[in-house]
């Protein structure tokens, strides 16, 4: 597996370099539309825009999901409900008995 590909720094010497190159824009919107989103997904991403909440990416969703199933996560807490599109994630890569506590200071978020 080697280094991602750049240009390297003339003050440090190869094992310390510093990789300057910049993230391409299209990567970067390529792999966040990679993870397709259902239709229960779709929804609380568009009560998050409704009620003016930022909802955690599907590129990051795919990152919850993914380390709560290699941590086989029984309970999971989340600070910031927002409208749920983070829990929804954390659910579906969760144990089938899991639990999932969501505490946000709004009330009308955990109401949603």
């Amino acid at each position: 597996m080697g280094l991602p590909r750049g240009r390297l720094t003339p003050d440090h010497p190869p094992e310390e370099a510093v990789i300057t190159t910049p993230i391409n824009a299209t990567s970067w919107t390529y792999s966040e539309e990679f993870v397709a989103e259902d239709d229960v997904l779709a929804a609380a991403r568009a009560r998050a825009e409704e009620v003016g909440v930022v909802p955690i990416s599907p590129g990051g969703g795919a990152a919850l999901r993914f380390l709560a199933s290699v941590l086989d996560a029984r309970a999971v807490v989340e600070i910031g409900t927002g409208t749920g599109v983070s829990g929804l994630w954390l659910l579906r890569g969760m144990r089938a008995d899991g639990v999932l506590t969501t505490v946000d200071i709004e009330a009308e978020h955990q109401r949603l």
